[in-house]
């Protein structure tokens, strides 16, 4: 094919490369006169010609840049330079559907280029070929020939590896692959890129991995505010990153008058249940995102890319656009045709999905949609319409942001809050970072614009840190599977610790010890000068006091707990608030309401929030880090107005309540609360009296009853305390040395156990405890050598091996027919939560129950073992959500059939098929190995039957 020209770009790179290259050995001097191995018709920017001299001068490089920047160069150099040497290069991606569009790109630029994604071989022996991270692990661990020839391994989006689901394949991936590969580690901006590099020389010691780093942004960004139903954006961090305080506040203050009017009609809110909230979020949500993205296209800011946190919110979202048409007449005929070429390989029945048309009668108005639900063409489809920019706003979840390079002009965020499985976060700075990098094209715009919608108030500190740049540190996210450890007992000699031992974990723990042994040293050094007279009876006293905070704080969570608290949350009622480092002290209670969940998905565990409306007392004109004013200073003016809070917020609550004007907006009326509050407390001198937990807020919980009865106990002890009966001021000054004192102490005794677990190795115990259950399964013997069991276990990693192996062994699978076989497994790679209540198809009752029963004894024998397992997470691993699904299309009905009557997206029921094929696939080759040819042929006719239709249909990208 025809060679790219890059000028003068061999002699930047040449300039950079450091001064030892002037006496490198004979063998790399010759390396370093070769000939460029590839040329590009443009100048490279800095950090690219520099990785490009350090791959020339035999090193391996950590290239580190932001979403964008241009790291593919470095890439596609690392592929010339095995193509001009004769050398295989192997390029990885985290996912299936990056490495087909790798594919396509590299492409256009080799011809000997292959492709290898499990269920895709093309041109395997090929110099360059394009898989996934998983396919080389298990290259790897089954020790192929390939591997002899590679001379370069390219792990493109590097930083997956902090994925506490799949991060430990990037791992294990490194430590296995031979000494003599370099390596071209390609990832967002990370602050420990120097840290991972150490690791990788560590573990192949004589490699040298040089870190090629760059902030720079090719286009920079400006950083916007939209709260819901304000009528305009504020600019809070402007393209020289400077953060505008004055327009936070202005956002604030638009977002307060929204919620105020959200307090009004809170007496309609509080009877609704969690579906009519849900509705009603939805309903403003998507007012104002139809006002955004209007506002956003008559400026001529797009294209947009809004991302959202969910399914099921890009489906609404998208919806909320369904009376705009952003495309011209000529564009919607374009979009006509590409469509209709991209589906023309479908069936009939399959181009009369409901997604398809659908798609098209939006795409046609320039708004697109892009989540793993989607059917993977329609996927594709919406990607190249997209590079083609006939999609003008495209609502993605934020997998679009990793790999592809599909920048947009303005990237949005309908909101900086994401439900992560456990609870509603901000986003960290890192995931902010790699969605808002999609803002900006280069060589196209000046500025790339992100644009963040939030409903309800933040901290200034929280959009400081999200728009700092400052990404997030990458660290390990290793674990050990029974599937690794099995695989590493096969090679006799490997170790099954060679692995854990090597682990990023493990140098990241063992590194800190240098530093922590100083720490300590230093800390013990200053507690031993300190002198306290009458030590002991001040420690008795610290010690008790310490143990009566702890109690009072467990009371506290009590008292503020809904069902305890609500009933007597009356209008005029006093409470304390303490709003994060903020006291209020007594304010005056109007009103409170249930607020909305923050997730639309209904199905996801929520805690109730209540918003609690009060009179506080204040500072004039001086706002804290919510935007709220801070409370007010003893001495200085002030005025009372309104605040809201969450529940969590209150400290305490008062038996006195203060009669409050019907009309708190009147005029007057705030000043005349804070006569009547200030009045109060100075009749009871601070002592404001309390609603009694137990007298009077009935609360019977006998732990609550515990604990007051302890504090009770102690604050008598403490009573008799010289502290309490002769407090002097030398004494007191004595018992502050002593505070001083037991806080170095306690801080020494906390790095002394963090230094204790990075002298030994951190998954010893873990591999003892699999080794355990593994022989007492019979998957190895008392030598650690595999079984039948184990050979067999070895063949499988797609889906829960120990379980499947098992069922082959008792025999579950030879007495079920091949339909019935495929419709058990998928049972083992569902991991949809799905409201539906599945129909379990005849027959099938009975292979399930024996499937589960299977699967508990495993689970028994993990515990036995004392392995740190969840029983019910492990037990849940059987779902069988969409088992009715599977039994149809294995039936041989049309994918429109099969789906009928599922909430399951499409395109997620696609993705489960095709996983299944894999476990099927992988089944095939364990019965092989046991050599039953009966179930062999039994495992390939489920094979055959999924293979089908449109969950098979080829990738556009191939």
């Amino acid at each position: 094919m025809t060679e790219i020209v890059m000028e003068d770009a061999m002699d930047e790179a040449t300039s950079s490369q450091p001064p030892e290259h002037e006496d490198a050995p004979p063998a790399k001097k010759a390396r370093l006169q070769k000939p460029p191995a590839m040329q590009f018709p443009f100048t490279l920017d800095t950090f690219q010609s520099d990785a490009i001299a350090e791959l020339e001068g035999g090193n391996s490089v950590l290239v580190s840049a932001h979403t964008s920047a241009g790291k593919t160069v470095v890439a596609e150099y690392a592929i010339a330079m095995c193509v001009r040497e004769n050398k295989r290069c192997l390029y990885t991606s985290p996912i299936k559907a990056l490495s087909n569009q790798k594919f396509r790109d590299f492409s256009e630029k080799w011809d000997s280029l292959g492709l290898m994604t499990g269920d895709i071989t093309l041109n395997p022996k090929a110099h360059c070929i394009v898989m996934t991270t998983e396919i080389l692990r298990s290259m790897l661990y089954r020790g192929s020939e390939m591997m002899r020839e590679v001379g370069c391994v390219i792990f493109d989006e590097i930083h997956y590896m902090r994925d506490k689901h799949r991060g430990v394949v990037w791992e294990e991936t490194i430590i296995m692959l031979p000494e003599k590969v370099q390596y071209v580690f390609l990832s967002a901006t990370i602050p420990n890129g120097g840290e991972l590099a150490g690791w990788v020389e560590h573990i192949h010691p004589g490699l040298s991995v040089k870190v090629v780093h760059t902030d720079k942004r090719p286009t920079p960004l400006r950083h916007y505010l939209f709260p819901h139903g304000a009528k305009e954006i504020y600019q809070v961090v402007d393209d020289k990153a400077q953060f505008h305080e004055s327009s936070f506040r202005d956002a604030m203050a638009a977002l307060v008058s929204s919620e105020q009017e959200q307090a009004a009609n809170a007496k309609t809110f509080k009877g609704k249940g969690l579906k009519e909230k849900v509705k009603d979020k939805q309903t403003k949500e998507r007012a104002a995102i139809f006002e955004l993205c209007n506002s956003l296209q008559r400026q001529d800011l797009g294209p947009i890319i809004c991302f959202c946190f969910s399914k099921r919110e890009c489906e609404n979202l998208g919806m909320a656009l369904a009376k705009v048409d952003f495309t011209t007449e000529e564009e919607k005929q374009a979009v006509d045709e590409i469509f209709t070429n991209a589906i023309s390989s479908l069936g009939e029945d399959d181009r009369a999905l409901p997604q398809i048309p659908s798609m098209l009668a939006m795409l046609k108005r320039g708004v697109g949609i892009h989540h793993s639900g989607l059917l993977p063409i329609l996927k594709e489809v919406v990607e190249i319409m997209f590079g083609e920019q006939f999609v003008k706003v495209l609502f993605s979840t934020e997998t679009f942001s990793m790999g592809l390079n599909m920048p947009a002009r303005t990237v949005v965020f309908t909101s900086i809050k994401k439900w992560d499985g456990v609870e509603n976060r901000f986003l960290t700075s890192g995931e902010y970072i790699q969605m808002s990098g999609r803002a900006g094209r280069r060589g196209l715009d000046q500025f790339g614009n992100v644009v963040m919608m939030i409903d309800s108030k933040c901290e200034t500190d929280e959009i400081r840190k999200m728009c700092s740049g400052k990404s997030d540190t990458l660290n390990s996210s290793f674990c050990l599977t029974f599937s690794m450890v099995l695989n590493l007992l096969r090679v006799e000699e490997v170790k099954a610790d060679y692995v854990a031992t090597r682990s990023f974990s493990q140098y990241q723990h063992s590194r800190t010890k240098p530093d922590t042994e100083k720490r300590i040293a230093q800390l013990t050094s200053e507690r031993d000068a300190i002198t306290v007279a009458d030590e002991d009876e001040l420690l008795t006293y610290y010690n008790q006091q310490k143990q009566l905070k702890k109690l009072q704080l467990q009371m506290q969570a009590f008292v503020r707990e809904p069902k305890n608290c609500l009933n007597f949350l009356n209008t005029g009622r006093l409470i304390h608030i303490i709003d994060g480092e903020d006291d209020y002290g007594w304010c005056v209670f109007i009103n409170f309401h249930k607020k909305a969940p923050e997730t639309s998905d209904i199905t996801a565990r929520v805690t109730d929030t209540y918003i609690l409306d009060c009179c506080a007392d204040v500072q004039l004109d001086v706002l804290g880090a919510t935007g709220q004013p801070k409370p007010a200073v003893k001495g200085e003016e002030s005025a009372v107005k309104i605040l809201s809070f969450v529940h969590e917020s209150i400290h305490a609550i008062s038996k006195l309540r203060i009669k409050t004007p019907p009309d708190m907006k009147a005029e007057g009326s705030l000043p005349g609360i804070k006569h009547a509050l200030q009045k109060t407390q100075d009749t009871f001198q601070g002592a404001v009296p309390l609603l009694d937990p137990i007298a009077d807020m009935k609360i019977t919980d006998p732990k609550f009853s515990a604990y007051k009865q302890k504090a009770e106990g102690i604050e008598l002890r403490m009573a008799s305390n010289k502290m309490e009966t002769d407090p002097t001021p030398e004494r007191k000054a004595q018992y502050k040395l002593l505070e001083e004192k037991m806080n170095k102490d306690e801080e020494i005794a906390a790095l002394q156990e963090q230094l204790n677990s990075t002298s030994k190795h951190l998954w010893g115990d873990e591999l003892k405890k699999m080794c355990r259950v593994l022989r007492r399964l019979e998957f190895i013997d008392k030598s650690n050598v595999l079984t039948t069991r184990g050979h067999m276990a070895c063949e499988i990693n797609a889906a829960e091996e120990l379980l499947i192996t098992e069922m082959i062994f008792q025999g579950q699978f030879g007495e079920l027919e091949p339909i019935q076989i495929a419709t058990l497994l998928s049972c083992l790679v569902c991991d949809e939560k799905s409201t539906d209540q599945p129909e379990i198809p005849k027959g099938m009752e009975a292979p399930l129950k024996k499937c589960k029963d299977t699967m508990a004894q495993i689970v028994k024998v993990k515990l036995e073992s004392k392995m740190e397992i969840e029983e019910d997470k492990e037990l849940a691993k059987i779902n069988p959500a969409v088992i009715e699904v599977v039994h149809k299309w294995m039936n041989g009905k049309t994918f429109a059939e099969t789906i009928k009557g599922t909430t399951v997206f499409e395109g997620s029921i696609i993705r489960i098929l095709r996983r299944l094929e894999e476990v099927l696939r992988q089944c095939t080759a364990a019965s092989r190995a046991l050599g039953d040819e009966k179930l062999v042929s039994k495992f390939q006719e489920a094979h055959r039957d999924i293979k089908r239709d449109i969950v098979f249909s080829a990738s556009l990208y191939l």
